[in-house]
């Protein structure tokens, strides 16, 4: 059996050593935080303390330590356990003093000689010497995770602040241009006389936003619309007040996404199977079903049937005042998309011939007529590429996909723009509004 006395002291020894590389790690990792000292303090004496489990400098530590925090918060949860129940079997009292040192450090020789000369005292602690070293080491280990997390973390905590700064630069950035794509969006379809006779007017709210990694980033717009005019001289108001809120959202086959990928199509399809020469938005597929939805992505479609079938007739009608059909079928194909409806929708008797009925010059009619205001709806570049198409206006003598000439002209007249429209819409992670 082991002399207790000088098992106690080698033990009581390095567990105080460990106490303080613990203390150590701990004032490191709140000093930087401008506690009251008070406080500060407190969290270092007591780190098994109520003053560890408040909101406040839980939120300051786990700004301080990232992802470490919760392991860090765990570890120091067991290890306070171990220290409490191995300062109980040493029997010291809560400054982890024996009990015959005074406070003020003053070491009482008769009251060891009583501690020590108690029979029972010596035999079981002789005899739990080993278990009370296991635990110790425990301890010591435990300590030694804490202190090299919180180093850790402490050294990462730069890369961490630069991190947000550079997060948060581009969150107030990514407002300022959403704000200026909202004012643009608005004022295209705004700057063209309306029926009203009066200028549109948009009230846009001031807001206080939240920064922070971790913290909401929807980005929302408050407005209140109304019209242009001097309300305290209007007997009454022909409108009412209307308050919304405008947000980004994610649609990725918005106009300038799939008019882009329509002029792709164009430029790699002519003159195949897959795409005839008089083309629409029906040819177009979006597949949607119980088994798989591909509703963001536009498909053409042909059917192979495993024998021979009549031969359908693929001639097309006599349209020889349109140069080039597969072209004029995608600047119809813009047009629906701009207007949201069947190019059809629009013919009046103009359109038509003195029977009532469509004829080969229907849709270039009502094409016509819509370009003429394609620029009040649309941004240019969109704009420009659906009159290219329509009239067929490349500056060329030749009209034919199969044309290098007439191919690159197509490609930087029309595809470019479109291009250079979808790349200034999806330049906010593929947001519009």
């Amino acid at each position: 059996m082991k002399d207790y006395e000088s098992v106690f002291e080698n033990l009581h020894t390095s567990f105080i050593t460990g106490l303080s590389i613990y203390r150590d790690s701990c004032e490191q990792l709140l000093s930087p935080l401008m506690l009251p000292d008070n406080k500060f303090y407190e969290l270092l004496e007591k780190p098994e303390g109520n003053a560890w489990k408040d909101a406040e400098l839980g939120e300051s530590l786990h700004e301080r330590l990232g992802s470490d925090y919760g392991p860090y918060r765990s570890s120091i949860k067991q290890l306070n356990k171990k220290i409490i129940l191995f300062s109980k079997k040493l029997k010291l009292d809560d400054d982890m003093r024996p009990p015959w040192i005074t406070k003020d450090g003053t070491v009482d020789v008769a009251a060891r000689d009583r501690f020590f000369g108690k029979p029972l005292t010596r035999i079981k602690g002789g005899f739990d010497s080993n278990r009370y070293a296991n635990l110790l080491a425990e301890i010591v280990g435990d300590i030694n995770q804490v202190a090299a997390l919180t180093k850790g973390a402490i050294a990462l905590e730069p890369l961490r602040l630069e991190r947000k700064r550079r997060i948060n630069a581009a969150y107030w950035v990514s407002i300022r241009d959403h704000a200026r794509r909202l004012f643009e969006t608005l004022s295209s379809r705004w700057s063209c006389a309306c029926s009203c006779k009066n200028p549109h007017r948009a009230h846009l709210r001031l807001d206080v936003r939240n920064g922070g990694e971790t913290r909401d980033r929807s980005i929302r717009f408050g407005f209140l619309f109304s019209f242009d005019i001097n309300a305290s001289t209007a007997a009454s108001l022909p409108w009412d007040w209307r308050d919304v809120e405008i947000e980004p959202l994610q649609t990725p086959n918005t106009p300038c996404t799939l008019a882009l990928t329509l002029a792709f199509a164009v430029l790699q399809l002519h003159d195949t199977p897959w795409l005839s020469r008089s083309w629409g938005m029906k040819d177009i597929y979006f597949i949607k079903s119980k088994e798989i939805s591909l509703v963001s992505q536009p498909y053409v479609s042909k059917s192979f049937a495993p024998t021979p079938c009549p031969k359908q007739s693929t001639q097309l009608k006599s349209r020889s005042f349109i140069k080039n059909e597969m072209v004029f079928a995608l600047g119809i194909a813009l047009l629906e998309l701009s207007y949201g409806k069947p190019i059809l929708s629009f013919k009046t008797a103009e359109d038509l011939d003195s029977q009532g009925n469509e004829t080969n010059f229907t849709e270039f009619s009502i094409a016509n007529r819509l370009i003429e205001t394609i620029e009040t709806r649309e941004l240019t570049n969109y704009a420009r590429a659906v009159i290219r198409c329509i009239r067929c206006n490349f500056e060329t003598f030749t009209y034919s996909l199969d044309d290098d000439d007439f191919r690159e002209r197509f490609y930087q007249s029309v595809i470019l723009p479109l291009q250079q429209d979808y790349e200034y819409a999806t330049s906010a992670s593929g947001q519009t509004y």
